[in-house]
């Protein structure tokens, strides 16, 4: 791959592709006075800042479940830590009673606890589930209300959000205190076991796990020795598609599969701003004839050990083309491979050929870093869960960049609590 390639390379852009917006902040019940605003401007600022930091500073989110930090020294910190040692466990103790207020079934909660920039002030973030029926407004208004009264206490809201997911930053004297991710719980029936909810899905009804599963893919391994490798520190079933040709593809794909890790090609293809977008040496162009595209995948194949399965690395022009794309999956059936589009047009063919030519495939739900921010792949997260929750199964690719991987460090080790199972992507084509 030219080393020139944006960091996203998979994120071509075209009419049918959108990205959303990050939600602006307003103050609780929406107040106007010069100084709020100015200090809810700073807290924005602080937040963006510190919280990419904060994760790598205190290596992540290591466990789940609740847990306790030693308290804050009053006497040595000064007036803010001051502040901040007395409101904090108040505003806890309203959200425990916030959430009593309200009957949420058997949905539990996931609070963990990490450290800000200066590992002085502690920050609780808690995912939890709320019932369908509950509006995000009613939320805000209620929690507002238990949190209103409370001196040095600021409550930041999104203008907007969506029917599924909506976070509040908890703030006390412009430091983070809480970060409350409030999502859609998945319907439960009376014996406690979630049930997917009904929508139009092409996955069989007879395949369907138990419960809402999810897979996530980590494409463009080789380029980035260093943070590509702690991704595999994940301990969970993570699939890694590598770039052939890369200075440290190989390499990653051998300690890969000494770990049991499932490793798929990810095969570049000539994208649709080609020859000013550049997908990388040995790239599958539409211009080539049956011969040099199966001598471009041999090739590609040799430089990659254990190879599970493939999917397109940009490709917008050539995964529209269903005869180029039959030719890809006549041999992919040929070496037993599977096949996931990364659907980076919606005028892709690369599903529909895979089906016709009997090769295992799914194609890509969500992009899980289109924003390469920590709050942006937190949403795609969200999303990718709740897509889950709808459909049953649900594919997420994400990128070797460190948003990302702090992001999977939050939210992967409170999968279970949520009822959401995790796979390998192989283990779920058909």
């Amino acid at each position: 791959m030219d080393r020139r390639t944006p960091a996203n390379p998979d994120f071509e852009r075209d009419a049918e592709f959108e990205r959303d917006n990050a939600p602006s902040v307003r103050p609780k019940g929406g107040g106007t006075l010069g100084t709020l605003v100015k200090s809810l401007v700073l807290l924005g600022l602080f937040v963006s800042i510190t919280l990419p930091v904060v994760l790598s500073l205190s290596g992540g989110f290591p466990h789940s479940g609740s847990e306790t930090s030693d308290g804050l020294d009053c006497a040595s910190g000064g007036r803010e830590t001051c502040a901040f040692s007395r409101v904090q466990p108040e505003i806890e103790n309203a959200v425990e009673e916030f959430l009593s207020s309200y009957d949420r079934g058997n949905a539990g909660t996931v609070s963990r606890i990490f450290a800000d920039q200066d590992r002085q002030y502690p920050v609780i973030y808690r995912e939890i589930p709320i019932p369908v029926t509950i509006a995000f407004e009613s939320v805000r208004k209620r929690l507002s209300g238990f949190l209103e009264e409370m001196e040095d206490c600021l409550v930041i809201v999104p203008d907007e959000f969506d029917s599924k997911n909506y976070q509040i930053l908890v703030a006390v004297e412009s430091k983070p205190s809480h970060v409350l991710l409030f999502t859609k719980a998945p319907v439960e029936d009376q014996s406690g076991d979630q049930k997917v909810e009904k929508e139009k899905t092409e996955y069989p009804p007879d395949l369907l796990p138990e419960k809402p599963t999810i897979a996530i893919v980590i494409d463009d391994i080789g380029y980035r020795r260093q943070i590509e490798h702690k991704f595999l520190e994940l301990d969970f079933p993570i699939t890694f598609s590598v770039i052939p040709g890369t200075p440290w593809g190989k390499e990653f794909a051998e300690s890969a599969l000494r770990e049991g890790r499932e490793i798929m090609l990810h095969m570049p293809m000539e994208p649709l701003g080609y020859p000013d977008v550049k997908p990388g040496r040995g790239a599958l162009l539409t211009s080539m004839n049956e011969s040099e595209i199966l001598r471009l995948l041999e090739q590609a194949l040799e430089q990659i050990p254990g190879v599970s399965g493939m999917n397109n690395h940009m490709g917008s022009r050539f995964t529209a083309d269903r005869d180029r794309m039959a030719v890809v999956c006549r041999w992919l059936a040929g070496a037993d491979l599977f096949l996931v589009d990364s659907r980076t047009t919606a005028k892709s063919r690369a599903l529909a050929a895979a089906r016709e030519q009997g090769v295992p495939a799914l194609q890509r739900d969500v992009f899980l870093d289109n924003e390469p921010e920590l709050q942006g792949v937190l949403r795609q997260m969200a999303e990718l869960i709740s897509t889950a929750q709808r459909k049953g199964v649900a594919v997420g690719i994400g990128h070797p960049h460190e948003p990302t991987l702090q992001a999977l460090r939050l939210v992967l080790p409170g999968l279970k609590a949520r009822g959401i199972r995790m796979d390998y992507v192989g283990e779920l084509v058909y």
